[in-house]
């Protein structure tokens, strides 16, 4: 350090009364010799002053001193502050070669420009720099052993990497390998300029970390206080300012502070990522004349119709009565909110029934939840409806040669059917907020299905397998032409509207040549497999019991049509759930991965 640094610093740490103090003496040695060679009895003038100003009585003249340079000038006559002040606003412009002035001179000459920014005590310090002429944003890491950049910035930027056999390891996290090393890449900040070696590493919260290796090479010092980077390299000194843009944290939590927080009772939420899927969307771009069909059947409701839903037990049956179980709390917010809708429409009403059945909750394919009551204990002691269920091969043969086709998904199919009056006790389910039976067929009932069934085809009788089929609450309308098909939406709705039904558009498609139905894809004279089933036969874990071997044949077999041969094929595999049969040396051979590319479609 010079010595004209070390007396600014050391003036700059006085206290005021101290300088103010320092100041007068040096100012009374300076005149007192000077005033007595001037005029006869000098001395005494001196000692006059002397003595007044250890009374008070006299000010100490103050020295006229430059904080800049030091001499004898004002300092907004100084010329290097002049200088000082180019180097910050203006430095680059021009040929002239910077002046070489102290670091301390520096930092007080731009403070006033850095205090008028905002601190970033709390904040990383990042600093905008220029690597190979791409402009980034670079983390100042006091406890960063080596410069790095992210391996996908390097790809980017297009820096040259040399291989590397070295290792980078984090706090609590495993060693992993960089991807190499660039070393001389050019890097300006600012007015300045030179060059620093850069490890490409897998680093994903950060593109840029400058480290202790570039602070010592280029005499860079961070002021956390000033929020700016400084530069005391004789060539090019200079002062940045941190960077203004805010970076998105994220919290990470661990496995074990996830389950305290859980234990204590706090708000927890889980997302799932699911693939994109075209079902259920809503349709777009349909033709005038169905949107108008839209229009003039909108305001659909339930009314009490011919088939009801009759709940009959078995004779001297007791009523089954279970507690109701326990809920998270964002089931019972969901619990809350639902009942809040099935009040106001008038589906449910208070019980004081001697039934009871527990409430749970079934996911929807669309992640929304379904209110499902456990009504296991009643179905025991119902007589079964055994009312036959369509063959879903029957109905795919009436769809097999039309070209336009219309879905439809009545809107909560099952609450559009009522209880037999005199029957709603019996529905009764229990939950924390008292106990409701329902005005209207819930789900979880035994014989709820065969009730369905039976009103959708009283209602569509007349037209069923000649433009109409319907499975449970789906509705498929085909036809050979488009007016054919327009004229036999007519009908269909017409059916809805005076037996008050009503669907849910979000969930059908309209007029479409190829319609996915029943886990198939229809149209254009073929039936396909739905791929995705396909992939999950293909990609199914080896069967180690007989449960995981009937899931698998489960599936196969819905897809049984498509293949030819398969009773023969699945032979081997259904023998081994016989009973008393043994799995030792019986090697499951998959006759899945055994389908052609027919097959497959």
């Amino acid at each position: 350090m010079a010595e004209e640094d070390r007396v600014f610093f050391f003036l700059d740490g006085l206290q005021p009364w101290e300088k103010k103090d320092l100041v007068g003496r040096a100012t009374s040695r300076t005149k007192a010799p000077k005033a007595s060679k001037a005029k006869g009895g000098g001395d005494r003038r001196a000692q006059n002053e002397c003595r007044g100003r250890e009374r008070g009585l006299v000010s100490p003249q103050k020295k006229l001193t430059c904080y800049v340079c030091g001499k004898n000038h004002w300092a907004r006559d100084c010329r290097k502050k002049k200088q000082v002040n180019a180097i910050q606003t203006k430095q680059g412009e021009g040929n002239a070669e910077p002046t070489k002035i102290g670091a301390l001179r520096l930092v007080n000459a731009v403070q006033g420009l850095a205090s008028s920014s905002k601190p970033h005590n709390k904040e990383l310090s990042h600093i905008d720099v220029t690597l190979n002429g791409r402009t980034t944003r670079a983390l100042v890491d006091t406890g960063a052993t080596h410069n790095f950049v992210a391996e996908m910035e390097a790809k980017q930027i297009g820096l040259p990497l040399e291989k590397d056999a070295g290792r980078i390891k984090a706090v609590n996290s495993e060693a992993q390998p960089v991807a190499g090393v660039a070393n001389g890449v050019a890097i300006a900040m600012g007015p300045w300029r030179g060059n620093a070696n850069f490890t490409a590493a897998p680093i994903d919260d950060f593109q840029v970390i400058l480290s202790m290796d570039f602070l010592a090479s280029w005499k860079a010092v961070p002021m956390p206080h000033l929020g700016a980077l400084s530069i005391i390299d004789e060539a090019a000194s200079c002062m940045l300012l941190a960077s203004q843009e805010k970076t998105v944290s994220t919290q990470t939590l661990s496995a074990l502070q996830l389950q305290k927080g859980v234990n204590r009772g706090e708000m927890t939420y889980l997302a799932a990522i699911r693939e994109a899927s075209d079902e259920g969307l809503e349709e777009e771009g349909l033709p005038a004349e169905i949107e108008l069909v839209l229009v003039d059947f909108l305001d659909v409701l339930p009314p009490r119709r011919e088939v009801n839903h009759d709940i009959e037990l078995e004779p001297g049956a007791k009523p089954p009565a279970k507690a109701p179980y326990r809920m998270a709390p964002l089931k019972l917010e969901e619990l809350q909110k639902q009942l809040k809708e099935l009040h106001d429409t008038g589906f449910i009403r208070p019980s004081k029934a001697s039934y009871g059945a527990p409430i749970l909750f079934q996911q929807k394919s669309d992640g929304s939840l379904r209110l499902f009551i456990d009504y296991r204990a009643l179905n025991k002691l119902m007589v079964k409806n055994k009312y036959p269920i369509p063959l879903v091969a029957d109905l795919f043969d009436q769809l097999e040669k039309a070209k336009y086709f219309t879905k439809l998904d009545l809107c909560s199919g099952y609450y559009q059917v009522q209880i037999v009056e005199g029957d709603e006790e019996k529905t009764t389910c229990t939950m924390r907020y008292g106990a409701y039976e329902f005005l209207v067929m819930p789900f979880g009932l035994t014989n709820a299905l065969a009730t369905f069934c039976t009103l959708m085809n009283k209602l569509f009788h007349p037209y069923l397998d000649r433009f109409v089929v319907v499975y449970l609450d789906d509705i498929v309308v085909y036809s050979n032409t488009l007016q054919e098909h327009i004229e036999h939406l007519r009908t269909v709705f017409q059916v809805l509207w005076e037996n008050q039904l009503f669907v849910k558009k979000e969930k059908c498609t309209f007029s479409k040549e190829e319609v996915h139905f029943l886990g198939h894809w229809i149209g254009q004279g073929l039936i396909r497999t739905n791929q995705r089933k396909v992939q999950a036969i293909c990609k199914w874990e080896t069967p180690t019991t007989v449960f995981e071997l009937r899931s698998f044949l489960r599936l196969v077999n819905y897809y049984r049509r498509f293949i030819a041969g398969y009773s023969a094929r699945a032979a081997p595999l259904t023998d081994l759930l016989k009973k008393n049969h043994s799995w030792d040396g019986h090697p499951i051979a998959y006759e899945s991965r055994k389908l052609n590319d027919t097959e497959r479609r």
